[in-house]
């Protein structure tokens, strides 16, 4: 594409063959967990919140602050989150919820959270889960004083999150049914911040309320290098996924082979 006086054209694929020497090391992709507040590791939350019992409408949304996630090693897929219950356990389900769930970057910190849901939404809000989960806990013992992160909310759509790029924002719209839960929550964390409504999960403003502890798990970006004389292609991998190598020799046509 062309810019001010900057041309850049495409390299056909021979040459990059031929620029690119070595031999591969290739290594099995291993997730990354990060808690956040990062401080709670290994500490409980100085608060809880117990769900009401029986049907219920929410929507809540929680900003992290990117300052949290200096453990990865840059641009991550998130693929799934989890909260926890009190050390001191109320109630543990099973609840089970129909929700969506909504992630995306945004510049709003987390002193500067709106009431009103939409104001905190980045440019690029992401359906990552549309579905039902069984939430229930099996009050393990976790690290320090803490209980397991066993309220776990799998993706359908990884998410690929930059924390350079801004906060991490996720929306909860939830129909639930079923059980009280109780969880392990924080208040006046400047690492994360929660805005709450009762009674609808589409409801556009809310009340600020303590968020709960939160863990995330993230997955690698896949590299790939070649190496020539014969050419090799390799890629982190991880096991019982399968993978297919496309190519194309015009870089003026997007068809591949």
């Amino acid at each position: 594409k062309e810019t001010k006086g900057t041309k850049v054209r495409g390299v056909s694929f021979a040459f990059l063959l031929a620029a690119i020497l070595g031999s591969c090391v290739t290594t099995e992709l291993r997730a990354q967990v990060v808690v956040v507040p990062n401080s709670l590791a290994t500490n409980d939350g100085n608060g809880s919140s117990t769900s009401t019992p029986g049907p219920a409408s929410v929507r809540w949304l929680q900003i992290h602050d990117a300052s949290q996630f200096g453990a990865l090693s840059g641009p991550s897929f998130l693929t799934q989150f989890a909260y926890r219950p009190d050390r001191i356990l109320g109630e543990s389900g099973p609840r089970s919820w129909t929700l969506r769930i909504y992630a995306s970057t945004t510049s709003r910190s987390v002193t500067g959270i709106s009431t009103t849901f939409a104001a905190n939404l980045g440019t690029n809000n992401t359906l990552v889960f549309d579905g039902t989960v069984n939430v229930t806990t099996g009050n393990l013992p976790g690290p320090g004083d803490t209980r397991q992160f066993d309220y776990v909310f799998p993706f359908t759509t990884p998410f690929l999150y930059d924390p350079a790029a801004g906060n991490l924002v996720l929306d909860l719209q939830i129909e639930a049914s079923g059980s009280a839960l109780t969880f392990d929550t924080v208040s006046g964390d400047p690492a994360i911040g929660r805005v709450f409504s009762f009674g609808s999960s589409t409801a556009t403003t809310g009340i600020i309320q303590n968020p709960h502890v939160t863990q995330f798990t993230f997955e690698p970006m896949l590299l790939v290098t070649i190496r020539a004389s014969q050419v090799e292609v390799c890629w982190n991998s991880k096991s019982n996924l399968t993978y297919q190598v496309q190519y194309r020799s015009d870089l003026t046509r997007n068809v591949w082979t």
